[in-house]
């Protein structure tokens, strides 16, 4: 195949011109540069055949350079789906030992009196289990998992929770929450690591102290609305710094993994703020000048309903209760808070024993009341499946569904799967209970 140098067009006519004059000295009346007619067309043609190399030639270069972008970001995908399977799976292992970890010290302290220096001890403990949990979300997040399981959420509530008022810091906050703020329909663990990572780089970017102000609203929007939103009720929360701001050419890239302008950052904040809050149906944005500080806003749709009156008394119950989970620590640990809780109970390693002792409990006359059942079991039958049996069985089981991994469709969608309630690992005693007295009221 042959191949031919583009040349340029003045290149070209420098070249014809050149020919032509060594042959034809004498210029007749009519043509170009001394070159004849017949030549100058062939001039013409071939100027027009080098613009259309040169134009097909950038085309070319453009393709391949697009080709060249989309092999990297297939590369870049590749890896990054590898890194989230691997941080999943990290997620629901930490999980189970933090399900084990942060359920004995609660245990323990309510063993203990609450003046006991060694209950302060505790405390601190479990304070620092809750951290670690937030750190598994993060991973779970980045798996592209964590699908929020909403119920009606009070964020005011998540927000005095996560400002550490009583720092001795030079960080201070200002809280504007309105007494009428209403519910969100939310995922209160994952709303309460979005205000966490706000705040964090909110006194991240006032390293010399100062104040952050975090203030609700209500608000509604219509159908035509700049943040892309739904048309119904929201709330609204905003975060504001007055730290030395993002410069505008990083406006764009703030949410993207990984991008930090603060050495020491890992870029996660806000990249995990944004995927929770799209998960939410909800918005989020940012607002900045250099030397002026930051303002997040986010919205979360409002609930339709008032918030229940929780209290903080752990719920006491009655009833017999079949455990399943692989993990030891957890079946064991799992045991012992259902046992202080009121109610009776035995345990299962896998769907098939499971399925057995519930079977032999109708066959004795002395059935379970409910069956706690983890989700995933390595190697052996989990929840999903031992539902579905167990429906067959007995199509008036009650059973909560347990897991780790919170991006699991069952636990974003269990009623569809006969499931009656759901409880997310590591689980405390007071979740638990109410989980257990709501499913043991179920009809």
């Amino acid at each position: 195949m042959k191949t031919s140098k583009i040349m340029t067009d003045a290149e070209l006519t420098s070249t014809v011109v050149s020919i032509s004059s060594s042959r034809q000295p004498k210029q007749a009346p009519g043509e170009r540069n001394g070159a004849p007619p017949e030549l100058q067309r062939r001039l013409s043609d071939l100027e027009a055949e080098n613009r259309e190399l040169r134009v097909k030639q950038q085309e070319l270069q453009a393709e391949l350079a697009e080709r060249r972008t989309l092999d990297e970001e297939l590369l870049v995908r590749e890896k990054l789906e590898s890194l989230g399977t691997l941080a999943g799976g990290l997620a629901h292992n930490f999980n189970n030992v933090l399900t084990a970890l942060l359920g004995n010290i609660q245990l323990a302290r309510m063993q203990l009196q609450h003046h006991d220096q060694a209950d302060r001890y505790l405390e601190e403990a479990l304070k620092a289990g809750e951290r670690a949990k937030e750190l598994t979300m993060q991973l779970v997040v980045f798996a592209k998992g964590g699908e929020p399981i909403i119920s009606t959420t009070d964020i005011a509530q998540l927000i005095r929770g996560s400002a550490n008022l009583e720092s001795d810091s030079d960080i201070g906050y200002e809280l504007v929450i309105p007494e009428n703020l209403w519910p969100a329909n939310a995922d209160g663990d994952q709303i309460k690591q979005v205000i966490r990572n706000l705040l964090s780089n909110a006194e991240q970017a006032m390293p010399q102290g100062g104040t952050i102000r975090v203030s609700c609203n209500n608000i509604s929007v219509g159908t035509r609305n700049s943040r892309r939103l739904r048309a119904g009720n929201y709330v609204e929360v905003a975060v504001r710094d007055k730290g030395s701001g993002i410069a505008a050419e990083h406006l764009a890239k703030i949410f993207d993994p990984y991008f930090t302008t603060r050495p020491g950052s890992r870029g996660l904040g806000l990249a995990t703020a944004y995927s929770i809050i799209n998960k939410h149906a909800g918005s989020i944005s940012v607002e900045s000048q250099s030397g002026a500080g930051t303002e997040v806003r986010f919205c979360l749709p409002a609930a339709d309903v008032e918030l229940a009156d929780k209290g903080e008394v752990t719920c006491q119950g009655s009833g017999r209760v079949l455990i399943m989970d692989d993990e030891m620590p957890v079946l064991e640990l799992t045991g012992s808070v259902v046992r202080e809780l009121g109610y009776d109970f035995e345990l299962a390693r896998d769907g098939h024993e499971a399925l057995e002792r519930y079977t032999k409990a109708r066959q004795a006359n002395n059935p379970f009341d409910l069956v706690i059942m983890d989700l995933t079991v390595p190697g052996g039958m989990g929840g999903r499946e031992t539902m579905e049996n167990l429906l067959r069985i007995d199509p008036a089981a009650r059973a909560i569904a347990a897991s780790g991994y919170s991006n699991d469709p069952v636990m974003a969608n269990h009623r569809e799967y006969g499931f009656k309630g759901i409880i997310c690992k590591p689980y405390d005693i007071d979740k638990l209970g109410r989980v257990l007295t709501d499913v043991m009221q179920w009809k």
